[in-house]
Order: C-alpha cells, then sequence, then structure tokens
C-alpha cells in the first residue's frame, strides 16, 4: 500500500527533523 508507505515515511522524516532540532 503507498499511502501506508508514504505515512511511515514521513512520519519518520519528521521524527529525524525533531531529533535534529533538539540535537541542536
Amino acid at each position: 500500500m503507498p499511502c501506508k508507505h508514504y505515512t511511515v515515511t514521513s512520519r519518520v522524516h519528521l521524527i529525524s527533523r525533531l531529533s535534529h532540532l533538539n540535537a541542536i
């Protein structure tokens, strides 16, 4: 399911983004 894959990818991207902000 492309939709599910997209949701997981966006979620991972969001988490990585938050981690980057927290790292600073």
